[in-house]
């Protein structure tokens, strides 16, 4: 029921006797990671709703446009070409074994949640993540946000470096971000700074975020440069979340326009050829 974060913030105020000032972090912890999951959860809606509809479409095409051409098509005295026979295929299989490819559909998308609990599978979605065009920059912010408002709570709430890490570790969702925190981790049994470990992950710690974790470190600040971080990058994924529909816009008009320019091709290409041959 409760996050070992929360209870490490409620565990270090009892001890200190500040319970009150650490369950004000705990409080504003929690609405800072609502906002942003919501924000996340709201730009997701219109590629979700786009893709929705355009396999709503296709299986309409499927179903009842492309079984009253295939008679036609089997007619013509001319050789299909490829594309339109697995058309006819596909269209002829889903309209014979409609339970079938409902079973099929159902599946595979039991097969990709369970992948998911798969480490390897794991990996490779968040590397692909990280480097999708739009989506990669949003994984990044989101990731950051993370870490410097986790971290940063805890060493402002009086956790010891070594045990925020360590909690930090549990609160982030992307493989390579909880490899960074574990070697975090070793850096500091070494008693090595924290920016140190950040400085050799350029392409996932901005270099900005590295000088300013830097700088607190050195001025025993930490945790008022976490949360600064915390903000700033809370404050990009607002930025970003809110002009996500025109961002992905081009690659979604691309995806439909290559989907619904393939069936047209499948479907005239014969025509042309027997309306050509005469």
């Amino acid at each position: 029921m409760f996050s070992p974060l929360f209870i490490n913030l409620v565990a270090s105020g009892e001890a200190s006797g500040n319970l009150q000032g650490n369950l004000m972090n705990v409080v504003s912890h929690l609405e800072k990671e609502y906002e942003l999951n919501s924000k996340i959860r709201g730009a997701l809606i219109y590629p979700t709703v786009i893709m929705v509809m355009a396999g709503v479409i296709s299986a309409g095409i499927f179903i009842f446009v492309i079984p009253n051409v295939v008679a036609m098509f089997k007619s013509l005295k001319v050789e299909l070409p490829l594309p339109t026979r697995i058309l006819i295929a596909v269209a002829e299989f889903v309209t014979n074994h409609g339970f079938l490819t409902v079973a099929m559909i159902l599946g595979a998308i039991a097969v990709i949640a369970s992948m998911r609990k798969i480490s390897y599978f794991d990996k490779a979605l968040h590397g692909l993540l990280l480097i999708t065009p739009v989506i990669g920059g949003i994984t990044k912010k989101v990731n950051m946000a993370r870490l410097t408002r986790s971290l940063g709570t805890m060493v402002k709430s009086g956790i010891s470096i070594d045990e925020a890490v360590v909690i930090t570790q549990n609160t982030l969702d992307n493989i390579y971000y909880k490899t960074i925190v574990e070697d975090m981790k070793n850096a500091i049994k070494l008693g090595n700074d924290l920016s140190t470990v950040l400085e050799k992950h350029p392409r996932l710690i901005p270099p900005m975020a590295s000088h300013v974790i830097f700088v607190g470190e050195q001025a025993g600040s930490l945790g008022d440069m976490l949360m600064y971080l915390a903000t700033f990058y809370e404050t990009e994924v607002s930025e970003v979340t809110k002009n996500l529909s025109e961002l992905m816009e081009p690659f979604l008009l691309i995806f439909i326009g290559v989907m619904v320019g393939g069936l047209a091709l499948a479907v005239m290409t014969p025509i042309y050829e027997v309306v050509g041959s005469f």
